[in-house]
């Protein structure tokens, strides 16, 4: 993106499902082009007046990772918007399979992701890039998006405030989850962390990331 052009960012997020999962929608003003980062349970529904009254086109929904928390509107999301589900290749299986490794008091409907990312690539949107990290360990395909120019970073289950993502579930890994975790804390301090789960925090306040 040339360093002149100055994008003006639309935002907003809804925390929904038994688990109090975030969806993030995060769109370029200019061309009302967005995506959606995460599917918490009631999502589409909550962000339809949102998105109508902003006329915002939602090209992508990302999950972070496949757990079934983040995915529950996948669907539903898909058929309200139109967009393209995307999520790591590693974590393909947990959308078509969401109910395969957790006794779950609901079924959770399979979905079929569009398109894999891949550690490193561009998403863009609008003048927007988002940056895909691939930061294995809370599952193996879980992915952070980076806004280096804005510098945000929506973490999913990786990072919290104050603390990182579970790794006693199938298919987790702590090692792996110790080496993202210090990928992490190498971003600039000021890098604003959204995670999929609770409050916001800053790279620079969780101090405990460069004990790693």
């Amino acid at each position: 993106m040339d360093s002149w052009v100055k994008v003006f960012m639309i935002f907003e997020k809804y925390e929904g499902g038994p688990l109090l999962a975030i969806s993030y929608l995060v769109a370029d003003e200019k061309p009302r082009e967005g995506i959606i980062i995460d599917a918490a349970q009631g999502a589409a529904e909550a962000l339809s007046e949102f998105v109508n009254k902003n006329k915002l086109e939602i090209l992508y929904l990302i999950n972070t990772h496949g757990h079934w928390d983040h995915i529950q509107d996948n669907n539903e999301i898909k058929k309200a918007f139109g967009c393209r589900i995307a999520c790591h290749r590693l974590d393909a299986e947990w959308l078509e399979k969401p109910n395969a490794y957790f006794a779950l008091p609901m079924k959770i409907e399979p979905s079929k992701p569009d398109k894999h990312l891949e550690d490193n690539g561009i998403l863009k949107i609008g003048n927007l890039e988002f940056r895909i990290l691939h930061t294995p360990g809370h599952t193996q395909g879980s992915i952070c998006l980076y806004l280096e120019r804005q510098k945000m970073l929506f973490t999913g289950d990786v990072l919290f405030a104050g603390t990182y993502g579970r790794v006693d579930f199938p298919k987790s890994d702590p090692k792996k989850m110790r080496e993202t975790l210090k990928r992490l804390s190498m971003l600039p301090p000021e890098t604003k962390v959204y995670p999929g789960h609770g409050g916001s925090t800053t790279i620079g306040d969780e101090k405990w990331l460069m004990r790693l």
